[in-house]
């Protein structure tokens, strides 16, 4: 089994547990406290029932059942995240050519929001030939050691590392820079690096 079958495979098995996930959480008709209160299932539900029993029928339908969905996950996993800030900037750290020769590496440490402010560093590796170019994003907790970036590089690909870890360290009895700037969100460790990856897309778009 190749390398990029193992991926494939472990990959599968992360959709499937949280496909689990979700339709075990879609058939408590009311959010409970903690999960050990949810009603046990046999199997997967179906995904196009509504929590009342009703069927899915169209588009309308699937919006309003994508919610019922989607609200224990906030609930229960992920907590709920601000909206964008109002802006992000970016200061230059550093500029080098990369080690394979095939582009830039272009150190950032954004600036996230006018009135809270939270830096995150992140690195821009640009291929040398002209864009626009496709954009791969990964957060990671160490930048600048990526060993795929040079495959990137190779393909035209704009491939760009942000540090999670600048706005939650994933510690217990840490509160992350993010936490402490939105106390009034109850946002856990993976939507805080969610979020920290679409204000790499805030940046990108400016």
């Amino acid at each position: 089994m190749g390398k990029s079958t193992v991926l494939l495979v472990i990959a599968m098995k992360q959709f499937l547990f949280v496909l689990m996930l979700v339709c075990t959480l879609g058939v408590a008709q009311e959010l409970q406290e903690t999960l050990d209160r949810l009603p046990a299932t046999s199997g997967l539900p179906d995904l196009f029932t509504f929590n009342d029993g009703t069927k899915v029928e169209d588009l309308d339908d699937w919006q309003r059942r994508r919610q019922e969905l989607i609200a224990p996950l906030w609930y229960y996993q992920y907590g709920r995240m601000p909206g964008p800030p109002d802006q992000v900037t970016a200061r230059l750290d550093e500029r080098k050519q990369h080690e394979s020769g095939l582009g830039t590496e272009t150190w950032l440490t954004l600036t996230i929001g006018s009135q809270r402010r939270l830096e995150m560093r992140i690195v821009i590796y640009q291929p040398r030939t002209k864009g626009p170019h496709p954009v791969i994003i990964e957060e990671e907790g160490s930048l600048g050691g990526s060993k795929h970036a040079w495959m990137f590089l190779k393909k035209n690909y704009m491939f760009v590392e942000y540090a999670r870890h600048d706005l939650d360290p994933d510690k217990d009895g840490v509160v992350g820079p993010a936490q402490a700037a939105y106390p009034q969100h109850d946002w856990a460790t993976l939507a805080v690096w969610a979020w920290g990856g679409q204000r790499v897309v805030d940046y990108l778009e400016t």
